[in-house]
C-alpha cells in the first residue's frame, strides 16, 4: 500500500469516528410522562388523549 493510500484510509477512519461520535450527543425527541388524568367531574379518564406542552 502506498503512503498516499494509507493517508486516505486514515482520513476516512478519522471522519467516520467523528461522525459516529456525534450520535452520542443526540437529544431524544420523545419524553416519557406518567400522570393521572381526570375529567371535569373528577372521574379518571380511561381513553387515549392528545397532549401538548408549551
Amino acid at each position: 500500500m502506498s503512503r498516499l493510500g494509507g493517508l486516505v484510509i486514515g482520513y476516512r477512519l478519522f471522519f467516520l469516528i467523528l461522525a459516529l461520535s456525534s450520535f452520542a450527543y443526540a437529544v431524544s425527541m420523545t419524553t416519557s410522562y406518567q400522570g393521572y388524568l381526570e375529567d371535569a367531574v373528577g372521574e379518571p379518564l380511561s381513553s387515549t388523549v392528545d397532549m401538548s406542552f408549551a
